[in-house]
């Protein structure tokens, strides 16, 4: 009764580690976090199906193991894998024949055939008489037998006859098991990590049946069994459910109501967030400053640059622990070249540009490097010892290999994209930490009592304190180890505890109190409770939860459609082309001015060159845009090419311009655009645009195209007028000299262009972009396409 009441009293504290759920609430105050979770569960049905192939999948390999392997996995405490070592308990086997005078290291089968009965058992009547005497202390004997003397006992019966004299023990070659179902599908997923499965593998290999001993190699063609397993499970269904993760999470973040089409139109859109307006800096009137800036702007300084920092990283990456000093001389006085040289260029930058210079973020971090580079030397020429700053210092000059980054246009791209998928990834970084913390109390409160057994449970690895439990378990969250440590978690069993019992608080132990030097280890016994917790933990983080990080990425990165005709080199071409309507890197231009934009630029984002595209098609295409226009005349680089982008998807179609326009409000992707943008590319701007009154272009364009149009008329009914005016001096005159009546020439005139009056399109003047006529369209271009 006691120890009933005892054990009731232990399920009962457990309970407390649902104390650690408190913190979910916080989820509720954190907007970011509720996001994240909703999408989550909204994600729950997809994961569900993933999960349940995945678990029928190792649910057929479970029975499958089951009969293969169902207590073959076991091995005598001492036995042909350590004879002759002096490992075993007890070191020599004692069914050997009394009279073996050899070393135990039997290498030949055959031989070991003769001599080892616990590996290959037979009846006590086909023993040899040597075999009987060293069988006959325990043969038939309290936990040995009883059998008969045809009975042919395994190799189990005979390794625990010798138990109570020799100390030997029947135990699993590796952890995991194929006793019963449960034991199969949990040792399986374990191996679906990648832990733990060669040595199963090999331990299958050796496998002879029930209860037998293993012998090394016995069945080769196992290994087979276990490739199509790994092949199966851990390579195929493992990632068949990291896809769909990454997928419904992917499709759940824009909502489970948007086509595929649509996901795609997003992307494309995100990618317009990693443009930015260039800035064009006039040459300065300082004498100083201008050869500053010849010297920044000459053609080839930003290529000697980069070859400096290719040289640099490549020196970086010849050193060798234990090289000469000549070589360490050597190397120093290249990273001294180097340093001055990037010293130099930081500081003609900053003599020409001036506090600009530190408006990019690229420029910015060039100048930390620069500036950690410059206390470097300060420190050795003083000779200052800071410690690890020291050294931590001398590590940022690895930075310098970042620099590349920037030189080269697709990897800039890339690593533009990521920085601005930050924000999906943070709010992913704030829920792991949260569940990590849940999981670390959670283990904390349930296996803080187990005592170390100085293997993988020792003091830099348990569950005695949070902080240790955190980064233990964000350790085993990657797959490392984790199966094995929570084997021995399961099989601690100290000495000085025998009882298993549960220790009360005490002052004067370890992990109560570690500032104690003194203080009495703890020693509770281990518990087969570790076991659904680190597999649900694993689940959770090491499948949902890390995978979650390649979604986003993936997510972020990946390209619309390998054919989209908006691609790196359009954005940057972009770029390149605005920052010569806008040289100050302002991001505003005039409405007038971007109708020459895109009449100067090539499709897919201009009209250059594509046939019966005036000025006057150009201006109604701005409308059709529907960008905003501030202070009824001004665009912004932020609006201007993700509305270009959203034509280029339409391919020409008004209605599924529109949709994609729906979609994109519906969603609020619009909103987290201009507050992404902003967040990314400054204040400035926000604050720039907040001041000025917002239209829309179609109000605009309709407007210009309309005074345009008023104006035309006016002017064409005035040379209509003076026209008239003419013809009838020229009648008087006629009438004078005696011609008969004649008919106004106005009149005509009328007739003749009356409907061309009415013509818009006539009432544009000549296209003529500084005298050169539009060029050919490009081969297979068309009109509907922009």
């Amino acid at each position: 009764m006691g120890k009933a009441g005892k054990g009731a009293l232990s399920a009962l504290r457990s309970l407390r580690a649902l104390r650690a759920l408190r913190p979910l609430r916080l989820i509720n105050k954190l907007p970011s976090l509720k996001i994240v979770i909703n999408t989550l569960f909204r994600c729950i049905p997809d994961m569900g199906r993933a999960l349940l192939f995945m678990f029928f999948m190792l649910f057929l390999f479970g029975l499958m193991s089951l009969a293969l392997f169902k207590g073959a996995l076991y091995t005598c405490s001492v036995s042909p894998y350590n004879y002759g070592l002096g490992t075993g308990t007890p070191a020599t086997p004692p069914w050997f024949p009394l009279d073996y005078a050899g070393d135990y290291n039997v290498v030949n089968m055959d031989d070991l055939q003769t001599l080892d009965i616990m590996t290959f058992p037979i009846s006590w009547n086909q023993m040899s008489p040597t075999q009987q005497a060293s069988m006959q202390p325990v043969w038939n004997q309290t936990g040995c037998g009883p059998f008969g003397n045809d009975d042919v006992p395994t190799s189990r019966d005979i390794c625990l006859c010798f138990a109570d004299q020799n100390g030997t023990t029947w135990t699993g070659q590796v952890p995991q098991r194929f006793d019963n179902i449960f034991y199969a599908v949990g040792g399986l997923f374990e191996m679906t990590t990648m832990e733990g499965w060669t040595a199963v593998c090999l331990a299958c290999i050796d496998s002879v049946g029930e209860n037998m001993q293993g012998i090394i190699n016995h069945n080769p063609i196992i290994m087979v069994y276990w490739w199509l397993y790994m092949i199966i499970c851990a390579f195929f269904v493992t990632n068949l459910f990291i896809g769909v993760l990454c997928d419904s999470f992917s499709r759940e973040t824009y909502g489970s109501m948007v086509t595929d089409e649509q996901i795609q139109w997003i992307k494309l859109q995100n990618k317009v967030l990693t443009m930015s307006p260039q800035q064009i800096f006039p040459r300065p009137k300082n004498k100083i400053r201008a050869y500053a800036f010849r010297l920044a702007t000459f053609q080839y300084f930003e290529h000697f640059i980069t070859l400096v920092i290719l040289v640099n990283t490549a020196c970086m990456a010849v050193q060798v622990f234990g090289q000469s000093q000549a070589t360490m001389d050597a190397l120093t006085t290249m990273n001294t070249v180097f340093s001055v040289i990037f010293t130099i260029e930081a500081v003609v930058k900053i003599t020409t540009y001036g506090l600009v210079y530190f408006e990019e973020n690229w420029n910015r971090f060039d100048f930390v490097i620069v500036t950690f580079t410059l206390v470097s030397f300060i420190l050795q020429a003083f000779d200052i010892k800071v410690g690890s700053a020291g050294t931590v210092i001398r590590v940022f000059r690895v930075g310098r290999a970042m620099r590349l980054i920037k030189k080269a246009k697709i990897m800039k791209n890339l690593f533009d994209t990521l920085i601005v998928s930050l924000p999906a990834v943070g709010n992913v970084v704030s829920l792991l930490m949260l569940l990590y913390y849940i999981f670390a109390a959670v283990a904390v409160q349930l296996f803080a009592k187990v005592g170390f057994d100085n293997q993988m449970l020792d003091i830099n690895q348990n569950f005695q304190t949070f902080a240790t439990a955190f980064q233990t378990l964000i350790g085993f969250s990657t797959g490392e180890n984790w199966d094995n440590f929570t084997w021995e978690v399961v099989n601690v069993a100290p000495a000085t505890n025998p009882t298993c019992e549960d220790r009360p608080y005490s002052p004067g132990m370890c992990g109560f109190n570690n500032a104690n030097a003194s203080c009495i280890p703890l020693d509770g016994c281990g518990t087969v409770l570790i076991v659904p917790f680190m597999y649900f933990f694993f689940l959770v983080m090491g499948y949902i939860g890390i995978n979650l990080f390649s979604g986003i990425v993936v997510d972020a990165i990946g390209d619309s459609s390998s054919d989209c005709p908006v691609n790196v080199n359009t954005l940057a071409e972009f770029s390149d082309r605005w920052v010569q309507f806008d040289p100050s890197g302002s991001g505003l231009i005039t409405a007038e001015e971007l109708a020459d934009f895109l009449y100067t630029v090539y499709p897919p984002f201009g009209f250059k060159g594509v046939p019966g595209f005036t000025r006057r098609r150009v201006l109604i295409a701005i409308g059709e845009l529907d960008i905003p226009i501030y202070d009824k005349i001004y665009v912004h680089f932020k609006d201007v090419p993700r509305a270009l982008v959203q034509r280029v998807l339409a391919e020409g179609s008004k209605t599924k311009h529109e949709e994609i326009t729906r979609v994109m409000e519906k969603l609020g992707i619009n909103k987290q655009f201009d507050e992404m943008w902003f967040r990314t590319h400054g204040k400035k701007h926000q604050n720039t645009l907040s001041r000025r009154e917002k239209g829309r272009a179609k109000e605009y364009s309709a407007t210009i195209v309309i005074q345009r149009f008023i104006a035309r008329v006016r002017l064409e009914r005035e040379r209509k007028r003076g026209l008239m005016e003419r013809d009838g001096d020229d009648d008087d005159n006629d009438d004078e000299v005696g011609g008969g009546p004649v008919v106004p020439v106005g009149i005509v005139d009328e007739e003749k262009h009356g409907k061309k009056d009415m013509d818009m399109e006539s009432l544009e003047p000549t296209d003529n972009m500084g005298g050169n006529t539009l060029a050919q369209a490009p081969p297979g271009t068309t009109e509907q396409q922009f």
